[in-house]
């Protein structure tokens, strides 16, 4: 996953969580500026610059195997855009310039949809069909968009017609467009396959998902009819999440085993926010609730938070942290949990402010100060998520001087980059999977098994058994073997490409050098002993890679 990309993505997110901060801040200490137009920069940059480019580059990354150069122009293209509403909208709010960098946002998100459906490639019906689904969500809320110059043409921004427009762009963008990418990743991890169960799944989170936008347009055009509609879809939405919890309950916990604590930690937060959204969403088929959220500004805020920090933002991260661009240390860790309590602690002051607006208590005690310290943890930890990247990349950029000990098996590594990269050259020539698959087959048996059992017996033992990165070694070992043996041949080969390749550089840059560095002069000497250098044979009857 290209770097560059990942850290313009969290830069957006920083921002507009520093965005977010002033808002709060406002109320602690006023400013000269538009409370308003500061509010809709915020809105854009997070969904715009955050989820959509960050949901971006893991569709990218994960279900295109041929990433033609487009992708990465698209991508810049995209964030231009960003950073045009960035500046635009702050001080002139819905205006000729920050519409005109929205509106060409939209352009590129309909060509972006168009190069995923015409290149995305993969076997797995159930991450393909979440895909399309996801692409044709974002394309449909944008009708809302479209809809807005109409209504403030002819029945001004005060109108229903206007809110629901509004409403639709939202409901789409966060139930449908958002949650059904996230979702298409955890399963594309989960290496979930076709099922019954995951087709009845697929059908009520569908319909659920365009039945419920009936409650926002009963807050503005309010009739009976809607609240039943809306009641039929919360009902489907239970159904998927019964569906959901049996579907990913056995691979999940497979997947988790291989993980670091932390890695665990996100997912369990981002599976708890979506079991907690989902609950709020049920207790709207109480009449009295639904009213009670649409008219306490507190409750909408923190739903909204809900979803886009706890569930949304909460994947997203997870996908990271098993990512080879992360590296484990105390500073992720101190980001991660510090983010998880800004939002824990913003989340229950805007609940309980909330309550005590409703029984007429009044503010809670330095209620502003409260929020606004609590919600300086979210950029923080932001900013140490964004520290540990570039942390990580500058130690990749150092040459490495690797004990002679160690330099065999830093060669094989080399080898095996190679095997990744020839697995791309397969698929960007259209050479059938089965010869690729001929090629990656021997290449395990002959070189990756013995590089496995060496690096398990001899190398890994030097730590603790107990260490983290020693513990994502053997799981990415244990992987890797469980993808060359699996059945679905291209997908298979575009994972082992992925994941070999992200193995290979963690242990070159982290897991090779920890070693060395704790190892005694007497251990490398056995390792030396044990595995002597040796020539690589390659396998040539069959080149498909030039």
């Amino acid at each position: 996953m290209p770097k560059k990309l990942v850290l313009v993505c969290l830069l957006n997110f920083f921002i507009a969580a520093f965005l977010g901060l002033l808002l709060r801040y406002v109320f602690v200490q006023p400013m000269e500026f538009n409370y308003r137009f500061l509010t809709h920069a915020h809105s854009h940059i997070a969904m715009l610059g955050w989820v959509y480019l960050m949901l971006f580059t893991l569709i990218v990354h994960y279900f295109i195997p041929d990433k033609k150069p487009i992708y990465n122009r698209l991508f810049w293209v995209t964030q231009f855009t960003v950073v045009g509403m960035l500046f635009s909208f702050p001080f002139q709010g819905y205006a000729a310039v920050s519409i005109t960098f929205s509106t060409l946002h939209i352009f590129c998100s309909y060509y972006f949809a168009y190069l995923i459906f015409k290149h995305h490639k993969t076997e797995n019906t159930v991450t393909s069909r979440l895909l399309k689904w996801a692409l044709a969500f974002m394309l449909l809320s944008t009708i809302g968009v479209w809809c807005l110059g109409p209504a403030v043409a002819t029945v001004g921004q005060a109108s229903a017609f206007y809110q629901i427009a509004i409403q639709f762009f939202l409901h789409f963008q966060f139930n449908g467009w958002y949650m059904f990418a996230v979702i298409a990743v955890f399963f594309h991890k989960l290496q979930l396959q076709d099922s019954k169960q995951f087709r009845l799944f697929f059908k009520f989170l569908i319909i659920s998902t365009i039945l419920t936008f009936a409650l926002p347009i009963n807050w503005f055009a309010p009739h009976p009819v809607l609240l039943w509609i809306n009641g039929i879809g919360i009902i489907c939405q239970l159904i998927a999440l019964f569906y959901f919890v049996k579907i990913v309950k056995s691979p999940l916990t497979k997947l988790l085993k291989t993980q670091a604590s932390i890695t665990k930690h996100m997912y369990g937060f981002a599976l708890v926010c979506f079991l907690l959204k989902i609950v709020l969403q049920s207790a709207s088929l109480i009449p009295e609730v639904s009213n009670l959220a649409y008219q306490h500004r507190n409750f909408v805020i923190g739903f909204i938070h809900l979803t886009m920090l706890g569930v949304i933002s909460g994947f997203l991260f997870a996908f990271l942290l098993q990512n080879s661009l992360i590296k484990h240390s105390k500073t992720l860790s101190f980001g991660i949990y510090v983010f998880i309590l800004g939002f824990v602690s913003t989340e229950l002051i805007l609940l309980i402010q909330g309550g005590f607006f409703y029984f007429g208590i009044g503010l809670i005690p330095n209620y502003y100060l409260l929020l606004f310290l609590c919600s300086i943890l979210l950029p923080l930890g932001i900013g140490s998520f964004i520290y540990n990247i570039l942390n990580t990349k500058k130690m990749s950029q150092k040459p490495l001087k690797r004990h002679k000990a160690l330099q065999p098996l830093s060669r094989e590594h080399h080898h095996g980059l190679l095997l990744s990269w020839k697995i791309r050259a397969g698929f960007s020539k259209n050479i059938e999977p089965e010869r690729i698959k001929t090629y990656a087959d021997w290449f395990f048996k002959t070189h990756l098994i013995p590089h496995f059992e060496m690096e398990e017996q001899y190398v890994f033992s030097i730590l603790d058994p107990n260490d983290e990165l020693v513990k994502k070694a053997l799981a990415d070992h244990k992987l890797l073997r469980r993808l060359f043996a699996d059945e679905n041949i291209e997908m298979a080969l575009s994972k082992i490409e992925e994941v070999l390749d992200a193995h290979i550089r963690f242990e070159e840059r982290i897991l090779f050098p920890e070693i060395q560095k704790v190892a005694t002069e007497l251990q490398l000497v056995d390792i030396e002993k044990i595995h002597q250098n040796a020539d690589f044979v390659d396998k040539l009857d069959d080149e498909f890679w030039k």
